[in-house]
């Protein structure tokens, strides 16, 4: 999710498949009005031979008892009753038959100004509504990653548009996904417009709200080659899912958008643990720099000059060495903590890149290393934890994989920058913190 200011708003959509039928159907139902709320019908089988709960919202970002923002959870048809669960964001299912069963609640939008923690909770104007699902979304306690049948339908104002991240909400949308993927969407509506392509050959679609300092068809193309870039790196054309197109709004979707892999796609939940960050977050940064120069939106210098800012930063920065537990546990509460984070991925990331080149003699590189990951990850369905991450490391060359993690990451230590972290296209002129002299003006090759 990419929260952006009430001005204006961004989203993109990419298609999902088609059903014939839904073993999970949801209609959401809203008037405009955020003093009503948002109604939202739920409809599944139940059976009586074994116990089954719902589940609300809990935690997300950083934010708790999200289940507050659900009120009035009924039983509208079938044969069930509900009862209070072992904790505020359960409820038990008594069902004295087999069959359907509808289920209705009510969401409540947050009040007061919109800051960046607000983004987590339901947000409901009379413009537009912007909810993420594992912010408003009651299901029932069933597998996370089950392949299940789904229909959505929505019943909104007169000219609004509604598209979420599994398609757009054109009367009822039927797709085949899991309830991960349904908790992991964005679900928004209201006065947006619509821009629909392809990219690669699959169908996909950006909306927008609001004014922004470039034209709708300007961000459709800028969208269309981002996304065809990272579609390309990971050889993967299936996505479940006020500013001007300057470097920041470049990085911010360029890294946004990686997450749709790392870790969506690096793991067979689709989530890694806190004490991950440093990895999905900080393999994620340094993508998201490498891929803009790839592409054609830096050059060498531009990304040198990036790298070795992001160095000076980390060398000063208050958390620096922090062990990975207490930053883990600090993650949403201390910003400094958070981002050590990111510029310890970035760094290890930077420095793999090198040890496999020279263990490849330039025949493989960091790429390479993470396609693997994703293979490995659908073979095998393992969650990625640091003794995967270390035996692909050592499968690609990187020696003292564990030990590094051990040192720079669990127990805080400096990331200590190989001197050849830029290959030919750099030499490094000091240590403290590190810096770096360009040898080549040209030198995207080393990043390939």
């Amino acid at each position: 999710m990419i929260p952006f200011p009430s001005t204006g708003a961004v989203t993109l959509i990419l298609a999902a498949v088609a059903l014939r039928g839904a073993d999970l159907s949801y209609t959401f139902q809203y008037d405009g009005n955020p003093q009503h709320g948002v109604v939202v019908d739920v409809r599944f089988d139940v059976n009586a031979a074994g116990p089954q709960q719902l589940v609300l919202p809990s935690k997300y970002g950083g934010q708790n008892e999200m289940w507050r923002s659900i009120s009035g959870l009924e039983v509208i048809g079938g044969p069930v009753k509900l009862q209070p669960g072992p904790r505020p964001d359960l409820r038990r299912i008594h069902a004295s038959g087999n069959g359907p069963c509808q289920i209705r609640y009510r969401v409540a939008g947050v009040t007061g100004p919109l800051g960046h923690s607000v983004y987590y909770w339901p947000i409901l104007k009379s413009e537009y509504m912007h909810l993420l699902g594992k912010a408003f979304l009651v299901m029932p306690d069933w597998p996370e990653l089950s392949p299940v049948s789904i229909e959505l339908s929505w019943r909104l104002p007169d000219g609004w548009v509604a598209i979420n991240s599994l398609g757009l909400g054109e009367g009822a949308q039927r797709f085949s996904g899991s309830l991960f993927q349904l908790r992991q969407g964005v679900y928004v509506a209201g006065d947006f417009r619509l821009r629909r392509f392809e990219i690669r050959g699959k169908p996909a679609a950006v909306a927008l709200r609001g004014r922004w300092g470039f034209t709708d068809d300007e961000f459709a193309t800028f969208v269309n080659r981002i996304v065809a870039a990272q579609r390309a790196f990971w050889k993967d054309d299936d996505l479940p899912k006020g500013a001007n197109l300057d470097p920041s709004f470049r990085y911010l979707f360029f890294h946004e958008l990686f997450h749709t892999w790392n870790p969506n796609k690096l793991t067979h939940s689709g989530g890694v643990p806190p004490a991950l960050y440093w990895f999905s977050e900080g393999f994620t940064d340094y993508y998201a720099y490498v891929l803009q120069m790839l592409e054609g939106f830096e050059s060498f210098p531009d990304h040198m000059d990036r790298m070795t800012k992001i160095m000076s930063r980390y060398w000063t920065w208050r958390t620096r060495n922090l062990p990975n537990h207490a930053a883990a546990q600090d993650y949403y509460s201390d910003p400094e903590a958070q981002k050590v984070a990111y510029f310890r991925g970035t760094l290890v990331a930077l420095n793999w890149n090198a040890a496999i080149r020279e263990a490849s003699q330039g025949k493989s590189s960091l790429n390479d290393f993470m396609r693997a990951l994703k293979s490995r990850v659908e073979r095998t369905h393992e969650e990625l934890t640091h003794a995967v991450l270390v035996s692909e490391a050592e499968r690609f060359g990187i020696g003292g994989a564990e030990k590094q993690i051990a040192r720079w990451i669990d127990h805080g230590d400096t990331v200590e920058v190989r001197s050849d972290s830029f290959g030919p296209c750099a030499e490094m002129i000091g240590t403290d913190p590190p810096q770096f002299r360009i040898a080549r003006q040209q030198c995207v090759e080393w990043f390939k």
